[in-house]
Formats: structure tokens, sequence, C-alpha cells
């Protein structure tokens, strides 16, 4: 197979992070801050690490500041609605946000009656700015939501610019670092954020089951979920904001390993073959008179996704075509991801095919796409 799905989940993952996930459930999988015993030490200290690798990529240094979950999704519940979004509140986000934050700030919208307003940006994927300082003139933001790498287009968000078009008192900020982190350089001093939103089994090349939320100081918010923590466990009433239930140790090993591969092959080096491999693609596809891509692949704003449309298949029609006839996974239609196609028009026509690739792929592989895709167009 060809893998082409990498922002959906990364795929194949390096070796020692296969090594790391079998070595993880024969010797590691005790339940973390759950007993005293050595097991569940051992444990803890594999998430003591993890959490001190990712203060390091980030930009921070402090040990209450991160909480994991089984994904970047219930991560974002959990920070969404433990914020304190309330009636009054306006809340911004950017027209690239996954689902994963647009559907959580609907929820709110309808139980709370607050305000959610999409940044303005035109179709070149450029902030408008005057638009958008208009907007806050008339209703300053409290809180505001954006990716730093768009998933549909792959392309690298001026976060700072939205930042700083906001007068005093500055918004809370949330930035959604799925697809970016161990892409882009991330920095909490940098972005003037107060939140980052992770997920372990994209960029930074780690298992499924692991993602979490990871703050500028100790997290405190209003708790959405409850359950054990492994303290004060005879206080059923315990009102305080915290990870629960049983942590996903082997997936934290397996995240731990990965950053680790990362460090020791180079982060430069695996994002450069990416974006590399991604100029090739466009260059070659942009030869093909049915195709539309999206994007701009000039400068340095963009990652390794890309994404078009065939004026003769629908995005699904054409991403089962590449499935079942030549064994090509790509993705088609919206990606979960419901402003983006409004912007640049394709909300009416399927959405996009969406090409992610990874430090995995070869040229090869992109040269093996591009004709079949040639030779679709010309049946």
């Amino acid at each position: 197979m060809i893998y082409f799905d990498n922002a959906a989940t990364s795929f194949p993952k390096p070796e020692r992070v296969y090594e790391a996930l079998d070595y993880a459930n024969r010797n590691l999988a005790f339940n973390a801050g759950r007993g005293s015993h050595k097991g569940a030490k051992k444990a803890q200290e594999i998430i003591e690490l993890l959490k001190k690798e990712l203060n390091s990529l980030v930009g921070v240094n402090c040990r209450k500041n991160i909480q994991f979950y089984d994904s970047a999704t219930i991560a974002s519940n959990v920070l969404i609605f433990g914020l304190g979004i309330n009636t009054d509140s306006v809340v911004y986000l950017s027209p690239f946000e996954h689902n994963a934050i647009a559907r959580p700030l609907e929820m709110l919208k309808k139980r709370t009656g607050c305000k959610v307003k999409i940044i303005p940006f035109d179709k070149d994927l450029s902030l408008n700015k005057n638009d958008f300082k208009h907007m806050l003139s008339v209703e300053p933001a409290d809180y505001i939501f954006i990716t730093a790498v768009g998933n549909v287009l792959g392309n690298v968000v001026d976060v700072d610019e939205v930042i700083e078009c906001c007068d005093k008192p500055k918004p809370i900020v949330v930035v959604d670092v799925a697809q970016a982190l161990g892409v882009v350089p991330i920095d909490f001093q940098k972005y003037d954020c107060e939140y980052m939103i992770f997920a372990g089994h994209k960029t930074l090349y780690g298992p499924l089951g692991i993602g979490g939320i990871i703050s500028r100081k100790e997290i405190k918010l209003e708790p959405y979920l409850s359950g054990g923590t492994g303290i004060n466990s005879l206080n059923t009433d315990l009102n305080e904001a915290g990870e629960i239930g049983s942590p996903n140790i082997v997936a934290v090993y397996g995240l731990l390993k990965s950053i680790e591969w990362l460090r020791i092959e180079g982060y430069e080096k695996v994002n450069k073959k990416v974006v590399n491999l991604a100029r090739v693609l466009v260059d070659k596809i942009n030869q093909l008179s049915e195709i539309t891509v999206f994007g701009d692949f000039k400068g340095d704003k963009h990652t390794g996704i890309v994404s078009f449309v065939h004026e003769e298949y629908s995005s699904q029609e054409l991403s089962q075509i590449l499935d079942v006839d030549f064994d090509i996974a790509v993705r088609g239609g919206y990606q979960c991801a419901p402003y983006i196609h409004k912007l640049i028009g394709t909300e009416e026509n399927s959405g996009v095919v969406r090409i992610s690739l990874s430090y995995f792929n070869d040229k090869d592989e992109v040269e093996s796409f591009i004709e079949i895709v040639k030779a679709l167009s010309e049946y």
C-alpha cells in the first residue's frame, strides 16, 4: 500500500515505536499513580519523562502544566468546557479549525448563548487584518482558538499576526498544534498563548491513544470529566479538574520513543524531506489540466499536505478508485474541517482529495501516484 493519509495518523511509525509498544505491554503496563509498588512507580516515571520532553519542545518548564487524554479531541473538550466560557463570552476561531474545536464551541454556544465568530481570512489564506480589527473593535475577543497548521491545506498559520490584532486586555488564546508539533517551531513565548492542544499520533509519529493539553503554567480548569485520579479516593465530591482514569502508559511510552527518534533523526531533516516531497508532488500534479491544487507552495509556509480537486471525479470517487484499484490511501471529502471549505469554495462539490506525506514516503511513491492520476485523467 502507498499510504498518503498521514494527517489523519502517521503510518508507518518508526521501528523503535513498535518496539516500545511491545516492551511497554510486557513490562510497563501498570496503573501509574495508583499504587506504591515498583511497577506503578516506574510507569509514573515514564509519564513524567514524557511531560519533560513535551515541555522541552514548547519552551516551558512546569511540572503540572500537561494533562494526557486518549486523543486531542477529548483534550479539546476538556479544555473548552473547562475554560469558563459563558453567556457574555465572545469567542473567535480561525477558518482552519478541526471539528475537535468547532463542535464543542458550537455546543457551548447552544448551551450558554456565547458568541462564536470566524476570524476573517482571504482566499489566499492570509489574515484580513482590517476586517478582523473592525470585528474586534465592535466585539472584543475573550477567547481565541487558532490552529498552527491547517489539516486540510497544510498551511502554516501566522498565529502571532492574529494575536497582535487584539487590544488589551488580551484574550485567552488556545493554539491547536496537532498538525504542527515536531513540524514547525512551537514556542509559548512566540505565540503568547495560554494553552496548546496536541496529538501524539500525527506529526510526532507516535501511537494512537494519546493527546493532551499543554499549558503555559499549572492547569486550572473547571472539571468536565470526573472519576478516579489515584488521590483523595474517599472524597466523591472532588471538585478538581485533571487526568482521570487509568493512564495509557503503553501509548505514553510509544510517544516518548517517537520523540526520541525525531530528536536523533533530526527534526529539520525529517521535515525537509516531507516538504520537498510535497513540492515535487505539486510541481508534477500542476501539469495536469484537470486538477486544481489549493495553497501556496513557494515559500516556507507549507507542510507535507497537498489538497486538490479533479474536474472529472468527485473527491470521494477519486479516493475510492485510488484505494480499491491501486491500493493508495488518501483522504477525500471535508477532513472534519467545515469552515475552510467554505473559504476556498469546495463546500458544494464534495470537498478535496488530501494527500498528506510523511518521512516514510519516497519519490517513487509520488511518481507512481502522478502516473496513475494522469492515466485516470486521460481515460
